[in-house]
């Protein structure tokens, strides 16, 4: 009887540790590179591609589990309107809901935030997930760094689906993301 239970310990111990495996957090060079973070596809796009020089972005992702910080580095023409954080990338993530961010600045002031993609934006986000935040309405400049804090730590982080919106076109990456809340 003491083996079927450590048994099943050791199978949810492993189910979590596969659910929530912590990987580096790297750069995501949305032109294509960056290791594994490369754009996924285009949500949207009328008169400009996402690979070119119009649109073309950096983000660095860095973290300490409570506060996440995306510095995203304009490098083609177009500038970076929405950025839109899907919150739901892992078997852990019902438990990180917007209500969840405790606060949230982009180039320290007061973040514009949202629940939902909103009209005109093109970027059909329901189509991967309806758990996101979204950064609106951002200031034309060449850097945008984003922060927001949440109010329990989340340990472990995996790649997540954000949606760039420049110009004419919306197009979706992956990046680092919270996932697996520390109990």
């Amino acid at each position: 009887m003491k083996s079927i239970k450590w048994l099943a310990l050791c199978f949810v111990f492993i189910a979590f540790g596969t659910a929530c495996t912590e990987e580096a957090i790297v750069s995501s060079d949305a032109k294509g590179g960056g290791g594994n973070n490369k754009p996924l596809k285009v949500a949207n796009s009328e008169n400009e591609t996402p690979h070119s020089t119009e649109n073309s972005f950096d983000i660095q992702v860095t973290t300490d589990g409570t506060t996440w910080t995306y510095v995203i580095t304009k490098t083609g023409k177009n500038r970076l309107s929405h950025f839109i954080l899907n919150l739901d990338n892992c078997d852990w993530s019902h438990l990180l809901t917007p209500d969840m961010i405790e606060s949230a600045t982009v180039n320290g002031l007061p973040a514009d935030l949202a629940t939902t993609e909103g009209n005109g934006t093109g970027c059909d986000v329901e189509s991967i997930s309806t758990n996101i935040i979204k950064f609106d309405n951002l200031a034309d400049v060449d850097v945008h760094t984003i922060v927001f804090t949440l109010k329990q730590q989340f340990h472990n982080y995996q790649l997540t689906t954000v949606w760039l919106k420049a110009g004419n076109s919306c197009f979706t990456q992956e990046v680092h993301g919270p996932c697996c809340p520390v109990f």
